[in-house]
């Protein structure tokens, strides 16, 4: 199989529910209900470059994917 490429949202970005992660810092955000992604509340212009979130669920960390191997 080929590589994993995390994706990324800006924040702002309208999407649908679920388990986020910043992606310059690492702080967990659970989006509720579909709409704009807000900036992470530890936002710093100096440490959040990306200023961005990845979904959380598809990293090998989270709970319900313990038992995924690693890719």
């Amino acid at each position: 199989m080929g590589d994993r490429v995390d994706r990324i949202y800006a924040y702002g970005i309208s999407i649908a529910a679920g388990s986020f992660e910043c992606v310059d810092c690492g702080h967990r955000h659970e989006h509720a209900e579909p709409g704009p992604l807000p900036p992470c509340p530890r936002y710093l212009d100096s440490t959040h470059a990306r200023a961005a979130w990845r979904p959380w669920r598809d990293r090998a960390d989270h709970p319900e994917n313990r038992s995924a191997p690693l890719r």
